[in-house]
């Protein structure tokens, strides 16, 4: 099986210029992921912390927008 994967390897080095683009895509990947993980999962638990903070939980919430809708 070794011998497979050594004939998949390549003869010469990539050009430095490649590796730089490959690494910088890599970066903004990554930077773009941390963006999405803040404004999802990291929003949720940073709401969480605050709603407890001032003693509610998510039931009282519910209960608060619940009787805005009505008396709409």
């Amino acid at each position: 099986m070794r011998e497979q994967f050594k004939k998949l390897e390549p003869k010469e080095h990539a050009p430095a210029e490649l590796k730089k683009e490959v690494f910088d895509s890599l970066e903004t990947l990554k930077l773009i992921a941390d963006v999405v993980d803040l404004f999802t999962a990291k929003f949720v638990v940073s709401e969480t912390e605050l709603t407890s903070m001032f003693g509610a939980d998510f039931e009282d919430i519910r209960d608060v927008d619940k009787n805005l809708e009505e008396k709409k």
